[in-house]
Parts: structure tokens; C-alpha cells; sequence
């Protein structure tokens, strides 16, 4: 691994050329480090730049669903039984909505494998994913923070749903 601070190297003489070369050598030596540490990061970041996950500087975050379970009972103060159960109530609607998106977002489950957690279906998943989405773009919702707790706080307090079947009307 790469010295993130290398040991100053004493500055040689002008006139002496054995000292320079050996300096030389010595900061060749550190660059080849460097380069292979940074190649070993860049091979370490995701592969597609347009890829939700991501949230700058190549970082990104994939978070557990239980985790994502815990930050919207929390912000809503609905039950894991709640989200899962079959209610219709719309504010038990709009949590699984909000749910299902920071699900596409913050983790790599498919559709299917997040509606297995909610015990719904694909194609419904694929629905409150859009619904969040236009809210996101009507209401131009932007969190303090890039996380899913800031998402999910910004959603459930800024977001004007409108009715049951959506925000506002089909944003064209």
C-alpha cells in the first residue's frame, strides 16, 4: 500500500549527481505506487456513472431493505406489518410508495425481489417507483442530504401527493 505521507526525501546538491539520482529513483518509486493504489480504486468503483446508487465522487451506497424497513417506520410511525399488510389507506399507500423507491435506489433488488418484501407485485413496485418520482419532479423535492433517511424525510413531509392514483396529474 502507498505511504500516504512518504518520508521527506533530503534535497540534494546541485553539483552532486549520485544524490539526484538516487532522489529521482526514490520519487519514481512513489509514483509507481500511487498509480497502482489509484488503480486499485478506480477498479474498486462502480462501472456505470448514471447508476441512482451513486452520489458523487464515485462513492455509492447500497443499504440493507431492513434498513430502509427501519427508516420509513421511523418517519412515518407505521408498522413493518403496516407496510407489508394489505391496507389501502393512503397513508399506508404513500409509505410503501416511498419505500419501494429508496428500495430501487439505495439497494441492487430487482423488482421482483422488493415486491417478495412487501408481498406485492412486480408490476405494482414498478407503480409507486413511478408515483415517487413524479412527486419528486412536481414538487421539485431535493433533501438537505443524499441518504435515505433526508429521501425519505423530504418525501413524506414535502411531497404534495394529490390524489390516491398520484401527484397532481401527469406531469408532461
Amino acid at each position: 500500500m502507498a505511504r500516504l505521507h512518504p518520508a521527506p526525501i533530503p534535497k540534494a546538491r546541485l553539483g552532486d549527481p549520485q544524490a539526484l539520482r538516487k532522489q529521482v529513483q526514490q520519487l519514481q518509486l512513489e509514483l509507481k505506487e500511487a498509480r497502482a493504489e489509484l488503480k486499485r480504486y478506480k477498479t474498486a468503483l462502480p462501472s456505470d456513472p448514471s447508476d441512482p446508487r451513486n452520489v458523487g465522487d464515485g462513492v455509492q451506497i447500497t443499504v440493507s431493505i431492513q434498513h430502509l424497513f427501519a427508516v420509513v417506520e421511523l418517519e412515518t410511525g407505521l408498522s413493518r406489518a403496516d407496510l407489508t399488510g394489505g391496507s389501502r389507506d393512503y397513508r399506508v399507500c404513500k409509505a410503501r410508495w416511498i419505500l419501494t423507491w429508496l428500495a430501487r435506489r439505495y439497494t441492487r433488488l430487482s423488482l421482483r425481489e422488493i415486491g417478495e418484501y412487501l408481498d406485492r407485485d412486480r408490476t405494482t413496485i414498478r407503480h409507486g417507483i413511478a408515483l415517487v418520482e413524479r412527486v419528486i419532479r412536481a414538487c421539485k423535492i431535493k433533501p438537505r442530504a443524499d441518504g435515505p433517511s433526508a429521501w425519505a424525510y423530504a418525501l413524506w413531509s414535502q411531497g404534495i401527493w394529490g390524489a390516491p392514483h398520484g401527484p397532481l396529474k401527469k406531469m408532461t
